[in-house]
């Protein structure tokens, strides 16, 4: 299974494609102002409280590990919050801007870094 947000947009929409060409469910994981942008075709999708970011908990709890390319603040706290709260393996994608380049500079043992080859 797949785990995003539940967005048609960004990486939500990729992951939800992702998961329907490899042939397996996809969960969005939001909080209610995802009501306000069209929705991803997600097999499940969780609403857990009204602000972006009240959902992170559960989606760090629902997840097994956790991949960054890009993104914004939210993304980079559930990073960083993944590997030292919830003992998750964390990998961030070097090279793509966003979040994931600012976790990667931290340089923080408990997370991979890929980088892009250019």
């Amino acid at each position: 299974m797949i785990s995003s947000g539940a967005t048609n947009e960004g990486v939500p929409r990729i992951a939800d494609e992702a998961a329907d060409k490899l042939g397996i469910r996809a969960l969005g994981v939001t909080s209610e102002k995802a009501a306000d942008f069209p929705l991803a075709k997600m097999n499940d999708i969780i609403v857990s409280g009204k602000d972006w970011g009240a959902e992170s908990a559960i989606f760090l709890r629902t997840s097994d590990e956790v991949f960054v390319l890009g993104g914004g603040g939210q993304a980079e706290r559930e990073a960083l919050a993944a590997a030292t709260e919830f003992g998750k393996s964390v990998s961030v994608f070097e090279g793509y801007g966003g979040a994931a380049d600012k976790v990667a500079a931290r340089q923080d043992p408990l997370i991979r870094v890929v980088t892009r080859k250019p």
